[in-house]
């Protein structure tokens, strides 16, 4: 272990939680010791030269030993708007840079992904849904992430996705194909 961590005897979090930093609130109805990672439009970078997530990821892992990782997209998500109306073919802006990473996410939402329709159906608007649609994308590339696969092929780290609505103050779990459609009732 190392030595600025032996310090440290009281905090050994379950979890790695990845949400947005225009998110003012932290996980809902959390209890106990969690870590975070905050980032605009809660995203796993693509480019190797951007290594502040992989070293959280690294240091969650590996030093803290968390047992699941959690993605928490929001409605109204800032990015997820940004996303939608900005072109991101020639990004000039710092945030415009990072968007670039959900690159894949814009082309998901637009070949009309399961999470999007899921996510239409529960009458999400259109941000929304392209923000349920990058909280399916980043589960995946955690999943397939270098640092992580190995733990998560072998069962020793869950990956998870969830949407907060703050219009209803529900929490969604989000599986690959997103929200479930509402059924009869």
């Amino acid at each position: 272990m190392n030595s600025f961590l032996a310090t440290d005897t009281t905090a050994h979090p379950d979890a790695l939680y990845l949400t947005c930093s225009d998110w003012p609130v932290g996980p809902p109805a959390a209890t106990g010791a969690l870590c975070t990672i905050r980032n605009v439009g809660n995203l796993v970078p693509t480019d190797p030269a951007e290594g502040s997530v992989d070293a959280a990821l690294d240091f969650a892992l590996n030093e803290l030993r968390v047992r699941s990782i959690v993605v928490c997209g929001h409605s109204g998500c800032g990015a997820m708007a940004a996303l939608l109306s900005e072109s991101i073919d020639a990004p000039t802006s710092p945030v415009g840079r990072w968007l670039d990473n959900a690159r894949d996410t814009l082309v998901a939402y637009r070949d009309h992904h399961l999470a999007r329709v899921g996510a239409a159906a529960s009458g999400f608007s259109q941000a929304d849904q392209l923000a349920v649609v990058n909280v399916v994308i980043q589960v995946e590339r955690l999943v397939r992430h270098p640092i992580l696969v190995a733990a998560a092929v072998s069962g020793r780290l869950r990956v998870a996705g969830t949407f907060y609505s703050t219009d209803t103050g529900c929490l969604h779990e989000v599986s690959a194909n997103g929200i479930p459609a509402p059924g009869p009732l």
